[in-house]
């Protein structure tokens, strides 16, 4: 949904009623359902939702205030509110960051939708990233992207992993005992097999001693 969703606001430079729609069912999806938020945002004239989007893509670029300020002007729309206009954003352009409750239970005091607690979450989510390039020497961070981490992090949580993809029990499914250090499944130790050879001197060992015994009970 979203890389097909941001390669045609991009094209277009505004978003339509109904990719709205699409992106409220989204945001219900990993939240609270509120089903009035819905009927809100259907009820936009399509060439409001166009203009209003048009407008906020218009103001994105680089500083913390052109964010805001196209927040603000997507929050105009009916049953949109600041988490919403972060997902529209976020839509737009993958660096800037969604609202998400995860982000804001690890990075603020309380859960708050207002433009100042997501002026707040974007600065700490920036602030993550770049301290995050820098300890990798790369730019590969965004505040977008960190809150993406931060959310898949919280749903791991959520689910019992320790780490994602790995479970509590330091184990797999197959059954097969980890050593503590690396985590490499322990192989069991195979006896070395007898050869033909082996088996050949062994038979001839037990003849000779079975005429050993006969010759001496004759005697």
């Amino acid at each position: 949904m979203w890389n097909d969703l941001h390669k045609a606001i991009v094209e277009r430079g505004s978003l339509t009623r109904d990719e709205l729609v699409k992106v409220m069912e989204w945001k219900l999806s990993r939240g609270k359902f509120r089903p009035t938020l819905l009927a809100q945002v259907s009820s936009n004239p399509p060439d409001v939702v166009v203009g209003a989007s048009r407008r906020g893509f218009s103001l994105v670029k680089e500083s913390d205030e052109s964010i805001i300020a196209a927040l603000k002007e997507l929050a105009k729309l009916k049953g949109v509110g600041p988490a919403t206009a972060s997902a529209l954003l976020s839509a737009y352009n993958p660096s800037i960051p969604f609202m998400s409750d995860e982000a804001l239970s690890l990075y603020s005091a309380k859960l708050q939708y207002t433009v100042p607690a997501y002026k707040n979450l974007l600065e700490k989510l920036r602030a993550q990233a770049a301290e995050l390039n820098k300890r990798e020497g790369s730019d590969n961070w965004t505040a977008g992207k960190c809150e993406r981490a931060v959310w898949a992090w919280c749903i791991g949580k959520r689910f019992g992993l320790t780490e994602m993809g790995e479970d509590k029990g330091n184990g797999n499914d197959t059954g097969t005992p980890v050593t503590e250090e690396d985590g490499i499944p322990e192989k069991e130790e195979k006896r070395p097999s007898k050869s033909n050879d082996d088996d050949e001197t062994t038979g001839l060992r037990r003849s000779k001693r079975r005429r050993k015994a006969a010759d001496e009970d004759v005697s």
